[in-house]
């Protein structure tokens, strides 16, 4: 299983990954924001070409029609593209976990680390409000709020089940 955590910079990614990791025994990968000039396809596949079970990966190719949209007018990656990202996943059981705690809560968050790139409110809300929008992925996406389940038990529960349901399914091992 392949669990892919999406959210606002300020949403619980980081600290949602590092629950798995310790209470799951996941794996972790980070997908940084990729650059002017770099192969978006590449640059969201490449981390997680080798991936085996059990590894969240903290952002991808949804990540990249959110920023797109707000930053640059629109997505990096080509429909084929993310489609094909979102099969490879598919295959391999993965699923999106969108972070979204209240708005209010993700402001007070980026406002401890106001240098950082895209830490202003404006952006961080249209980022929040994008999140909010239908994505373009086929994968099933279960939403988290830290502030309603902050350690994240229901939603353990929940990926513990769809992990046990893929392996019955001739999945990899999870």
């Amino acid at each position: 299983m392949i669990v892919v955590l999406e959210g606002a910079d300020g949403s619980g990614k980081t600290a949602l990954a590092e629950k798995l990791r310790r209470q799951m025994d996941f794996g972790y990968v980070h997908v940084k924001t990729p650059k002017p000039g770099v192969d978006v396809f590449a640059h969201h596949f490449d981390p997680i070409r080798g991936v085996k079970d059990r590894t969240v990966v903290d952002r991808l190719h949804w990540s990249d029609d959110v920023y797109g949209a707000v930053l640059r007018g629109g997505p990096g990656l080509t429909d084929q593209e993310f489609g094909f990202l979102d099969g490879y996943l598919a295959s391999r059981g993965g699923v999106f976990v969108l972070c979204s705690p209240p708005l209010g809560r993700v402001l007070e968050n980026i406002a401890k680390a106001p240098r950082s790139e895209n830490h202003d409110d404006a952006t961080v809300s249209r980022v929040w409000n994008e999140y909010q929008r239908p994505p373009r992925t086929m994968l099933t996406t279960l939403v988290y709020d830290y502030v309603k389940d902050p350690e994240a038990a229901q939603l353990r529960h929940d990926l513990a089940l769809m992990a046990m349901h893929f392996a019955k399914r001739g999945g990899s091992s999870c």
